[in-house]
């Protein structure tokens, strides 16, 4: 049931996707349309299980067919799962690559559900850039387009995508409204994947608003609904909010447990933009623990991991992190030595 659940969740009905080729002329053209499926549904379940590996291999078995079949629809489908592993992978050239190809055949569809959600894509692309007003302006295009079609996912998929662009420009109010949309949505829907990432986000509002209680119930339901739906990504971004709360409240023991189990999930899967982010929180944890080396040694594979992949937002503050360490370790040691 829960795989079935990931399925319909996360892409769509595959049963409805394959029916939607029975327009095709030949019996050969149905049997390709069918096999991109089948490859775009294995890779959506490898891609929940964290598999990212199988899930790409999966994933351009489908584009290669849908390109031999030239069906625009199919390509554009299996185009958008690539951009979306590539975003998990933190591959970032490569999930703009993918999602400009999809948006070039997408702007010749008279159906326009492919390009609002290659819009939505390419928000996502420049949030993760740090390029904001980029992200809101291909954002709302998308929004405008699911509205319009009705389609009440991806609406409140995109609402969410708006609220964490508000939520990084630290416009938090306006980001708790965005999420109260999405969530009156996904709740309709019964949409648990959405509610999850929901509770997260607003978690994060919460932080920031300095109602830690309030954050921490929010991101324990978003944990238990990832777990029961065996969504690992976020699982491994959920636990590190909590060890981040249990950091700030100064609850050391608790904040290792949970930022450890987070970084041994990223790390299995490939999430460096994950990986990059809880390094920075063990680092800063570990700086309170006075384990000062370890820090050091942590926030310096996060910097040479952003460096990597471009992640020009999150660089300046690894800069401040590692700075303050490598200050605090000085004065340590001057210390030190006038003692002696």
């Amino acid at each position: 049931m829960l795989i079935k659940e990931k399925i319909l969740k996360y892409r769509g009905n595959p049963f409805e996707n394959i029916t939607s080729g029975l327009h095709l002329k030949s019996v050969k053209e149905l049997q390709t349309f069918i096999k991109v499926e089948i490859y775009r549904t294995k890779a959506t379940i490898e891609l929940f299980l964290g598999n990212y590996e199988a899930s790409t291999k999966d994933s351009e078995k489908s584009l290669h067919l849908a390109s031999n079949l030239g069906n625009k629809d199919a390509l554009c489908k299996s185009l958008a799962f690539q951009s979306e592993i590539f975003y998990r992978r933190s591959d970032f050239d490569r999930m703009l690559n993918s999602t400009s190809k999809f948006l070039k055949i997408a702007s010749t569809m008279k159906d326009k559900t492919q390009l609002g959600n290659c819009f939505t894509q390419m928000g996502l692309y420049h949030w993760v850039k740090g390029e904001y007003s980029k992200a809101i302006e291909y954002y709302k295009k998308g929004l405008i387009i699911h509205k319009k079609i009705k389609n009440e996912y991806s609406c409140s998929r995109t609402m969410i995508n708006l609220g964490a662009v508000y939520n990084d420009l630290k416009q938090f109010k306006k980001a708790t409204r965005w999420f109260n949309k999405a969530l009156n949505l996904a709740e309709n829907m019964g949409e648990r994947v959405l509610i999850s990432m929901i509770f997260n986000n607003v978690g994060f509002s919460n932080v920031n608003l300095k109602n830690e209680k309030k954050a921490l119930r929010y991101y324990k339901n978003s944990l238990r609904i990832k777990n029961e739906i065996g969504d690992i990504f976020g699982v491994g971004i959920t636990l590190n909010n909590i060890g981040n709360i249990y950091r700030r409240k100064n609850d050391l023991e608790n904040a290792r447990k949970y930022l450890e189990s987070s970084y041994r999930i990223t790390k299995k899967i490939g999430d460096v933009e994950g990986e990059i982010i809880v390094l920075e929180n063990l680092a800063s944890l570990y700086k309170s623990m006075g384990k000062i080396d370890l820090g050091i040694t942590y926030i310096r594979k996060a910097y040479a991991f952003a460096k990597e992949i471009g992640l020009g937002k999150e660089i300046s503050e690894i800069k401040a992190i590692l700075n303050d360490l490598l200050e605090t370790r000085g004065k340590i040691r001057c210390q030190s030595k006038k003692s002696h």
